[in-house]
């Protein structure tokens, strides 16, 4: 997407959220000289001064991740939209609720991607390991004795070569099953930690229909860490302005 698109898309997200956002964002971005009193985009504002500088950075940041909660273009790599989410907090000013919501919201779908691979794939691969295992272990069981057998009838007739040859064989064979037995068994408990982080997922879920108000999901992200997600620190970063910004609002409206 480009940037001027991702302006487009931001630009229209604050108007249809203009009367939620704080007075506080909506002065800034009218001193700016970007929008008006009613939300509407001013076409031939100019580029401002100091934090203001970096209104078409917010509104691109804004563009970015409403297209990708959406769903709509392509979606944004974990890097696109932690650099979204920088561009919301870089100026106190901007850190409105309804921008923090928008980019936690993106960061959610990353973690959801991330933590919750489909239970179908777990599944067939699990099935898939266990047959590879008892194939592995019936050819096994199958050559072992064969090998023995090799060994003791050179050894009963007296050929040295051939009753070493037998004994090698039988080895090589036990050391190739002992091999696929341990891959194996490393392959279940991966996917069982795969398993694990799913279920991780179900339980602490970070549901987009969920309104974001901060210290619960703050929680979340912890158990979501603590079960083996990696949650990136922007994540909480944002949980953590949100959770100022909710008290300010609270205040002024106390």
């Amino acid at each position: 997407m480009t940037d001027e698109s991702s302006q487009q898309a931001g630009q229209k997200f604050i108007s249809d959220h203009w009367l939620h956002l704080s007075s506080r964002t909506r002065l800034t971005l009218r001193k700016a000289g970007f929008y008006g009193e009613k939300g509407a985009r001013n076409p031939e504002s100019e580029r401002g001064f100091g934090p203001y500088e970096r209104i078409r950075e917010l509104e691109a940041a804004l563009g970015r991740l409403s297209n990708h909660v959406e769903g709509a273009g392509a979606a944004l790599s974990v890097d696109e939209v932690a650099l979204a989410c920088r561009e919301i907090l870089y100026v106190p000013e901007w850190r409105d609720p309804e921008f923090i919501r928008l980019a936690f919201r993106a960061m959610a779908s990353q973690l959801r991607d991330a933590a919750a691979p489909p239970i179908a794939p777990i599944e067939a691969r699990r099935d898939a390991a266990r047959w590879r295992a008892r194939a592995a272990t019936a050819l096994a069981v199958a050559a072992l004795p064969l090998a023995m057998a090799w060994a003791l009838v050179g050894g009963w007739r007296g050929q040295l070569v051939e009753a070493s040859a037998g004994l090698y064989a039988a080895a090589v064979v036990g050391a190739a099953l002992a091999w696929v037995v341990r891959r194996q068994s490393g392959t279940l408990r991966s996917l069982d930690l795969e398993q694990q982080r799913l279920q991780a997922w179900e339980r602490h879920a970070l549901m987009d229909d969920v309104p974001v108000i901060g210290a619960g999901h703050r929680f979340r992200l912890e158990q979501l860490a603590s079960c083996g997600v990696v949650v990136p620190p922007i994540a909480f970063d944002l949980v953590a302005a949100l959770e100022v910004e909710t008290g300010r609002q609270l205040e002024s409206i106390g």
